[in-house]
């Protein structure tokens, strides 16, 4: 995104699914929004820009590889937002490389995917899911020393709550999935 002025890009598809990684670059400070449905075939989602946020409003599937959202925004300010929901069999892995809070926002749309959710990034920015965590979701993982992991929605996944590295964030009783999802430390 290029665009000097505070305008957007929108890409408006049937749907984005091409093989590899998807990155929001440049130098503009409009917003980027990818309103099309993202495919298996999209690995990576990646937010790169300093100057231009980048939303991900179509519904996102999962494919057999892992679907990775990176915010690798070494010093800007700019967000990567996932709203549309995510499906599909395959594990999601949120990784909040920058120094911005709530950097990695998935919110409004079920994360449902059929598989675990993890949070490794490397940056000191927090990721938040305000999305409810739906039941096919086997288990969410926090893998991150440096980056918080804040859930804040009642969630109904029943898989295992893992806490390996860092500070998970529930901002409610039900955050953390049903009263049958057990809770692992270390």
């Amino acid at each position: 995104n290029e665009n000097a002025t505070t305008g957007t890009i929108t890409i408006l598809t049937t749907a984005v699914n091409n093989t590899g990684t998807l990155t929001n670059i440049g130098a503009g400070s409009g917003t980027t929004t990818i309103s099309a449905a993202l495919g298996t075939n999209v690995t990576t989602v990646t937010e790169n820009s300093t100057t231009a946020a980048l939303t991900v409003s179509g519904a996102v599937t999962v494919g057999a590889t892992n679907k990775t959202f990176t915010n690798s925004n070494a010093s800007g300010s700019s967000l990567l937002t996932v709203s549309g929901g995510v499906t599909g069999t395959g594990n999601v892995v949120l990784n909040n490389n920058s120094a911005i809070a709530s950097g990695i926002t998935v919110a409004t749309t079920t994360l449902n995917n059929t598989g675990t959710l993890t949070n490794s990034g490397t940056g000191s920015g927090s990721t938040a899911v305000s999305a409810v965590i739906g039941t096919n979701v086997t288990g969410v993982t926090q893998n991150s020393s440096t980056s918080m992991l804040v859930l804040s929605a009642t969630n109904t996944y029943t898989g295992t709550t893992t806490i390996t590295l860092g500070t998970l964030q529930a901002a409610n009783t039900q955050a953390l999935g049903t009263s049958a999802a057990p809770l692992s430390l270390g």
